[in-house]
């Protein structure tokens, strides 16, 4: 014992675990040399899937913060939109209506004696009985040039009736057309004698002109006041001039028309407002032009986060299926929990530790998690997505759908470790599928002619 020697006892314990030992390699061996010789390619595949699934997030996860970027410069372009549309809306009445008259020259069935002096728009003789003539001279017999007519204003009865003392009712002579032989007669008012009526001397055979045409007592009891009347009588103090317009009978003619004073609308622009109004209309046209262009690259941004959506659904599965592991979300969850756990034991040792990386891997590890949690629950192609869920091609029949979701979802059941979301989603892929392909086969229905 004390020169180092070894008693019996310890010698056959030695040996016997020595015999132990050897006997455990050896079966040790044996089960080696038996067990299937392992593909260790499939580990390289692995890794290559892993790391196509984690630059695939990356580059959805920068597509979804470029979109994000893109949505709130549009939402500030139509805050701008809706500002100018105001504004505009404001300065669009730049137009204001005036109502006015103006004369105008109106046909009408019988010629008229008219006057083109400059300015003037007398209607000299309405319905004159003249013959239409292009003779100047033979104006000056019109009565337009041989009568003045003086317009009094009847208020009542009363008045009418003050009128009425100075005229009687007479059957006269009535020349249809001048030139022509026929003639009419007529009952006008015609004044017996001379007289004066408010403060006017008028001469005998003055008549009433009411409505433009002679008058005769009953027309003015059938009046309704207030009215105006015009009292003519002969006037031949100056035969070449026109004693309705004052100018000469050089400037009248015959035309079937008549000057009438009618209302119109005008429209009289504020510049200013105007100005406005157009630099706010301009300017929204063009604001409404660029965001059309961010709403397209909002649409295109959004067709590749699709289609990286899909990509991705594809690598997991594909992922999933080299492994062990049938859920890959699971992997990350687990590792955001462990990151986690770390963190929240870091920071409950001392608040001096910095623990702003940890919190930046938390961080893009939940970022990463729902990007895949996104991407497996469905992307806006629901066709494609069911397609790579089922892990086939978009070109797969449906007894192929029917096979690889038999496949899937036996596996999916019987391992333990499966999330009762990824079978739901299995599911829900076979079904868009079978609806899919059960209608795309499905016969259309036709109407069928009949022969003769």
């Amino acid at each position: 014992r004390g020169g180092g020697e070894v008693d019996d006892a310890m010698r056959r314990s030695l040996v016997n675990g020595c015999r132990v030992a050897a006997a455990e390699l050896g079966r040790f061996f044996v089960q080696v040399s038996q067990m299937p010789r392992l593909d260790t390619d499939i580990f390289e595949k692995r890794y290559q899937l892993r790391q196509d699934i984690e630059r695939n997030t990356v580059q959805s996860l920068q597509e979804h913060a470029n979109m994000r970027a893109q949505r709130s410069l549009l939402s500030e372009k139509q805050k701008v939109i809706r500002d100018a549309k105001n504004e505009e809306a404001v300065h669009k009445e730049y137009t204001q209506e005036v109502r006015s008259v103006r004369w105008a020259f109106k046909d009408t069935t019988r010629h008229a004696t008219l006057c083109d002096a400059p300015g003037c728009h007398k209607n000299c003789h309405v319905a004159c009985g003249m013959e239409r003539t292009l003779d100047k001279e033979r104006f000056k017999r019109c009565n337009a040039f041989c009568c003045s007519q003086h317009y009094v204003l009847l208020r009542t009865p009363t008045e009418r009736d003050e009128v009425l003392t100075h005229f009687q009712d007479r059957s006269c002579p009535y020349v249809v057309d001048e030139g022509e032989d026929e003639t009419s007669l007529r009952t006008v008012l015609r004044a017996p004698h001379d007289f004066q009526f408010r403060g006017i001397n008028l001469a005998a055979d003055a008549d009433i002109v009411s409505d433009d045409c002679l008058a005769a007592r009953a027309d003015l009891m059938s009046l309704e006041f207030p009215a105006t009347i015009a009292i003519r009588s002969f006037d031949f103090s100056d035969p070449e001039v026109c004693k309705e317009c004052g100018h000469s009978f050089k400037f009248h003619f015959h035309h079937e028309k008549l000057w009438v004073e009618e209302e119109f609308t005008m429209g009289i622009v504020d510049e200013a407002t105007k100005a406005k109004y157009d630099q706010a209309h301009g300017f929204r046209q063009r604001q409404e032009e660029l965001l059309r262009g961010m709403e397209s690259q909002i649409k295109e941004c959004q067709a590749r986060q699709d289609k990286l959506g899909v990509g991705l659904v594809r690598k997991v599965c594909e992922f999933e299926d080299t492994g062990l592991l049938s859920d890959y979300a699971a992997l990350l969850q687990n590792q955001r929990d462990l990151v986690q756990e770390h963190l929240s034991y870091t920071m409950s040792g001392s608040s001096d530790w910095d623990v702003s990386a940890l919190q930046k891997v938390v961080d893009e590890l939940d970022a990463r998690l729902q990007t895949v949690k996104d991407a497996l629950a469905g992307t806006r192609d629901k066709l494609e997505w069911a397609y790579a869920m089922l892990r086939i091609e978009s070109t797969a029949t449906l007894q192929e759908v029917e096979q690889s979701y038999s496949a899937i979802s036996q596996r999916m059941r019987t391992a333990e470790s499966t999330n009762p979301e990824r079978i739901f989603q299995v599911d829900e892929a076979a079904r868009i599928l079978r609806e899919h392909l059960r209608f795309a086969v499905r016969p259309r229905q036709g109407r069928f002619r009949l022969g003769r």
